[in-house]
């Protein structure tokens, strides 16, 4: 069971999580998809099993989300598919939390209906939630994992092979888990048992970095590919307040609400390690590799949470013989309560911003590929030939489609989910008159030539296009759209 001895779940609990499933799911019934969450799908119905498994290489995520649409994807099921099994991860997330964490029920309750698990880690279908899923399935099994060490050690597994993130909190659950083991500190009755447990947390981490290896083409194949050492500060900012807003005072706030917390586990070093080490690895990954979204910065928020969990069911100890100071700092501070408080206060404004996204969302389109995939349906143009540029926001209208693929200018040849190579990025700006050239040279003979363009051309009669559909110029939540023309030899 994932809720302490003796407890069962209540009415609260319970009202918590189907108010839950009941939100979300009204909102993925309006949602429009956009080009993340069609990557993964196309991922999914188009490629072999070991082409999946080598588009790992360019995606730079270990490939368990995609093996868990892959059933799905490939048995034909609508497209909708995606975001309901990624609906039953994220309440299998909040239920776990829910029943398994030891915190007051008003940081649960919101917790849930903040706008990170509220909204971004359950409409949006992305491999976070799965991830954060085993995350706090570890931290219910943190007392029992030397008694259950294979449990722990499948769950460690899996856990790195979510996504990047996830990979370098279980590099840290597993140095700590074989620190304790070599020391001897937890009582061991199965030795053997915990040992293959932490094997299994090897070869888990193993799988992933073989994934995550680039390919000798991709175009983020270096260890480094930028410098902004200003992201870090950033990320904590958007860690607490995922809705922006002054940046001085929102980040000076959400400063002192992670140092009060980090203070409040400093007497728990197990805890306090696994969340430093994570946060030094996704400190490295915002600053050199990756210019993060506001989704990635709430990683290191549900990573503290992790922390905060698992520090109360640890012994305290006192660092460098500082007992009598630090119990005379903590006899006049409550750094509990102060984080407890201050990280409910960071929630509170997350819940309002995440009413605001899903009524954003229920109200306004949240990509354009819906609209555009109804528009060919209806007029009988979903089997024309297709040239498509801006080839990832274009790529968003396939999965809508009876499974085709679009023939992408950039790379001049056909394709659904996109490869992110070299010969990709280089031609992913290309002129209009480039397009239509090599659209032209591709099918030379094809007078119903249409194609998808991420860009509004102006005066397109000029390259020899008329513009047939254009979504509508209302209130968008993303820049996911496109325009379509056709080839103006044919009268449409």
């Amino acid at each position: 069971m994932i809720w302490a001895k003796g407890q069962t779940p209540t009415v609260f609990s319970l009202g918590i999580i189907a108010a839950y499933v009941a939100v979300n799911l009204f909102t993925i019934l309006h949602h429009e998809p956009w080009r993340d969450e069609a990557q993964a799908w196309l991922i999914a119905r188009d490629a072999s099993l070991l082409g999946l498994l080598k588009q790992m290489n360019y995606e730079g995520s270990p490939a368990l989300w995609h093996l868990i649409l892959l059933p799905f994807a490939k048995a034909g099921l609508p497209y909708i598919s995606e975001s309901l099994v990624h609906l039953l991860i994220a309440t299998a997330m909040v239920a776990v939390f829910v029943l398994g964490a030891p915190f007051p029920r008003t940081t649960k309750v919101l917790f849930v209906f903040s706008y990170y698990v509220g909204y971004e880690f359950s409409v949006l279908a992305r491999c976070y939630s799965l991830g954060i899923l085993l995350m706090f399935l570890t931290a219910a099994m943190h007392e029992r994992r030397f008694r259950h060490p294979l449990g722990y050690g499948l769950l460690v597994l899996l856990l790195s092979n979510t996504n990047v993130f996830m990979l370098f909190v279980a590099s840290a659950l597993a140095l700590r888990f074989g620190y304790e083991l070599v020391r001897g500190r937890e009582s061991v009755d199965h030795r053997k048992l915990a040992c293959l447990g932490l094997a299994l947390m090897g070869l888990g981490m193993a799988l992933a970095v073989l994934q995550l290896i680039p390919a000798p083409d991709n175009e983020r194949r270096a260890a480094v590919n930028l410098v902004r050492l200003g992201n870090f500060p950033r990320a904590i900012e958007g860690a607490f307040f995922p809705n922006g807003g002054d940046p001085n005072t929102y980040a000076l706030v959400a400063a002192v609400v992670l140092v009060a917390a980090l203070l409040s586990i400093l007497r728990r070093p197990g805890a306090l390690f696994v969340v430093l080490w994570s946060f030094a690895a996704l400190s490295y990954v915002f600053m050199f590799k990756y210019h993060a979204a506001r989704r990635h910065h709430a990683l290191l928020f549900m990573i503290l949470m992790f922390g905060l969990w698992i520090a109360r069911y640890e012994p305290e100890v006192y660092w460098f013989g500082l007992r009598t100071r630090l119990q005379k700092l903590y006899a006049r501070i409550d750094f509990s309560c102060l984080a407890r408080r201050s990280i409910q206060f960071c929630l509170l404004i997350g819940v309002a911003f995440c009413l605001k996204m899903h009524y954003e969302d229920i109200r306004y389109p949240f990509s354009a590929s819906r609209d555009i995939a109804t528009f060919l349906l209806d007029h009988g143009l979903e089997r024309r030939p297709i040239v498509a540029h801006g080839s990832c926001r274009a790529s968003a209208v396939l999965p809508y489609l009876p499974r085709r693929q679009f023939w992408y200018a950039g790379i001049r040849k056909y394709g659904s989910y996109i490869v992110w190579n070299m010969e990709s990025a280089e031609n992913a700006r290309l002129s209009v008159s480039e397009v239509v050239a090599r659209g032209r040279q591709a099918f030379p003979d094809s007078d119903d030539l249409l194609f998808l363009l991420s860009m509004s051309v102006q005066s397109p009669e000029l390259h020899g296009l008329k513009r047939v559909f254009a979504p509508d110029t209302g209130r968008w939540i993303t820049h996911d759209r496109c325009v379509l023309y056709a080839w103006t030899t044919r009268n449409m």
